[in-house]
């Protein structure tokens, strides 16, 4: 199953989408489906913690579901999970979709007034709370709570199924920022993660032997999808890591032998500082990076380093349960700037496009969230008509189908009338040899509207000042695109996915 050819067209959400036919239904189904063909195989470890073998982890969710439906936990009901990477998070989203909730993860990296603001309006039956939440405790006083790790490992009632459950019911409710500053909950149906993970399989190409590195939160799309349930999927092996430090996840690499890695692009430039390619990584293939531009630079340096390492771009969002466009096999090399063709079963148009074809990315696909939780405004604005989602990315598509993100549609700098993509004010400073990180921001300006600032960490020892970044910049930009500020930082402001907070860096320099 998984080939382009097979797919076929059905009505979801009121949206005609491309499915794939005879797919799973559920999340808990794959993964039991998969424990029982890998019982003894390693599910999950927790670096310095347990490890847990899919029979080991198919037992304790059962345990824990029946212990949620004792605790009065009905299909439908929200289950907040306060909780980091560690093998709890996993073990109660499943022990919770057995018995029909949502699961609803909180960012542990939130204000407690955003946390107070997400639990009111999600209204969870239960929250699961671990020691790394403890500093939220005081918005959590209202709801009931549990320890994750204090439920008896056998339950008083025995497991059972407590009805049939559709694949088209939530099964995570995922809040991202919001237009107007609040968060809002993204709807994540088992049939969209069903899909995404599919289109993992098939255009990765992975199988049961992959071992992930998961150093990315679990309350986001690319660590809880793109990784540990692609996990499930295959019969593979999760490595949870609590905290990105890039000596720790070094370490993981090579003791862990990994074979799949996700991450940020800024990532692998820190693990290219550190030493990466001194370390005997023999079991690593298949390096997936997304949630920014990689620059060129960085891509360069790690096909050179890793010749043998299969490098994919993945561009995607909450709202898409993760992916919208993959790179296939071999392309990466012909088309580095390119975050790959749209998923097998995804589409994608691009609105109202400029002379030079750029325009706001629209994406539609069964991975595609039916919309916002208890937003009716939000929806009818993010959708249309026909049931594409509106990313809020510019964006082009080549001749061949490729995607190619520009910018997003609040960060393109306007000077005096000249549309400036600040991705490609980014990759000429990225190939400057002193140039670790590099974010490209408009600041206001009385006479132009907008001048372009560049917010740069330099690269460990090297002496960097802006007169000979500029002179770098100027000679292989136009002039109204080369940067007429310039600040050094230690770090780029960054959000708990590793995305740059631009409009951090906008609101400074007012």
């Amino acid at each position: 199953m998984g080939v382009a050819h097979s797919l076929k067209r059905e009505i979801h959400y009121g949206r005609e989408v491309l499915v794939y036919p005879g797919r799973p239904t559920r999340l808990e189904q794959i993964f039991d489906d998969t424990a029982s063909r890998f019982s003894d195989k390693e599910a999950l470890v927790e670096l310095g913690g347990p490890r847990l073998t899919y029979a080991e982890t198919l037992e304790l969710s059962k345990s824990m579901a029946s212990w949620l439906h004792q605790r009065g936990v009905r299909p439908g009901d929200r289950i907040a999970l306060a909780l980091g990477n560690t093998i709890w998070f996993p073990l109660w989203a499943l022990a919770g979709l057995r018995v029909g909730a949502v699961i609803l993860p909180l960012n542990l990296r939130l204000s407690q007034d955003e946390i107070a603001f997400i639990l009111q309006d999600s209204t969870p039956k239960l929250v699961v709370v671990a020691e790394e939440a403890s500093h939220l405790l005081p918005v959590l006083g209202g709801y009931p709570k549990v320890d994750a790790t204090e439920v008896p490992k056998v339950s008083k009632e025995k497991f059972r199924s407590w009805g049939t459950f559709s694949e088209d019911e939530a099964a995570f409710l995922i809040y991202t920022s919001g237009t107007t500053g609040r968060p809002k909950g993204v709807i994540l149906t088992h049939f969209n993660i069903i899909h995404s993970l599919l289109h993992y399989r098939e255009v990765f190409g992975t199988r049961s032997e992959e071992k992930t590195l998961i150093a990315v939160p679990l309350f986001h799309v690319t660590g809880l999808i793109g990784q540990l349930w692609h996990m499930f999927l295959l019969g593979g092996t999760s490595v949870l890591l609590s905290r990105y430090q890039t000596d720790i996840f070094l370490e993981a690499m090579e003791r862990e032998e990994i074979s799949f890695t996700f991450a940020v692009p800024t990532i692998y430039a820190f693990l290219l500082t550190k030493g990466l390619a001194n370390r005997s990584l023999s079991s690593w293939r298949l390096a997936a990076y997304g949630g920014a531009p990689m620059p060129l630079a960085i891509l360069r340096e790690l096909q050179e380093t890793f010749p043998k390492l299969d490098l994919r771009n993945a561009y995607g969002a909450t709202e898409t349960a993760s992916p919208a466009t993959l790179m296939p096999v071999s392309f990466t090399g012909r088309k580095p700037l390119s975050v790959g063709r749209p998923v097998p079963a995804g589409e994608i148009r691009i609105a109202d496009p400029g002379p030079d074809g750029v325009g706001e990315i629209l994406i539609k696909g069964p991975m595609v969230t039916p919309g916002y939780y208890q937003r009716l405004e939000e929806n009818r604005r993010s959708f249309t008509e026909e049931g594409y989602w509106r990313s809020g990315d510019l964006g082009y598509l080549d001749p061949e189908g490729f995607l190619f993100v520009v910018d997003r549609l609040k960060e393109m700098i306007n000077r005096a009338g000249e549309k400036i993509y600040s991705q490609e004010v980014e990759n000429v400073l990225y190939q400057h040899p002193g140039v670790l990180e590099v974010a490209v921001v408009g600041i206001p300006d009385q006479v132009y509207g907008e001048r372009i600032k560049a917010v740069v960490v330099p690269r460990p020892g090297y002496v960097l000042t802006p007169d000979e970044l500029l002179r770098f910049a100027a000679e292989r930009l136009a002039s109204f695109k080369v940067p007429e500020v310039v600040e050094f930082r230690e770090a780029l402001p960054r959000n708990a996915g590793g995305k740059v907070l631009k409009s951090l860096l906008r609101v400074e320099a007012k």
